[in-house]
Parts: C-alpha cells; sequence; structure tokens
C-alpha cells in the first residue's frame, strides 16, 4: 500500500500534465520581417507556415508573430 499510493500520485500528476498540454497547435498569425541591404525592399512573410529559405544577404529578423 505504501509504494502504491507515490505510484499513483505520479501518475496522476503525469496524466494530468498530458491533458493540460494536449491541445493541438496552431498557425502563427502576425508577419516576420527581413532586412538584406539598404538598397533592397524588406521581404515579408505574411502568417508563415512551415520553413522559408531566407535570402541569402538576410542578417535582421523581425519575428512579429504570436509564437516564438
Amino acid at each position: 500500500m505504501r509504494m502504491l499510493r507515490p505510484a499513483l500520485a505520479v501518475s496522476g500528476a503525469v496524466l494530468a500534465g498530458m491533458m493540460m498540454s494536449g491541445g493541438t497547435a496552431s498557425a502563427a498569425t502576425g508577419d516576420v520581417v527581413v532586412f538584406q541591404t539598404e538598397l533592397q525592399p524588406l521581404t515579408q512573410y505574411e502568417n508563415p507556415e512551415g520553413c522559408h529559405k531566407l535570402p541569402a544577404a538576410a542578417h535582421v529578423l523581425t519575428n512579429r508573430t504570436d509564437k516564438p
């Protein structure tokens, strides 16, 4: 009985944690802006999904989405 209580407590905590974080992933909303040089226009990705190859001269990226 002594061994059963801690095991049940740990199992309950793990299950509760899984249920709290078990939501579906959502796409980021907002935009990502990439600066290259003063002579080139900004590259802007609105509501980005997936991976994007950045321009070769990119050296400043501003993430203005609601996701890190």
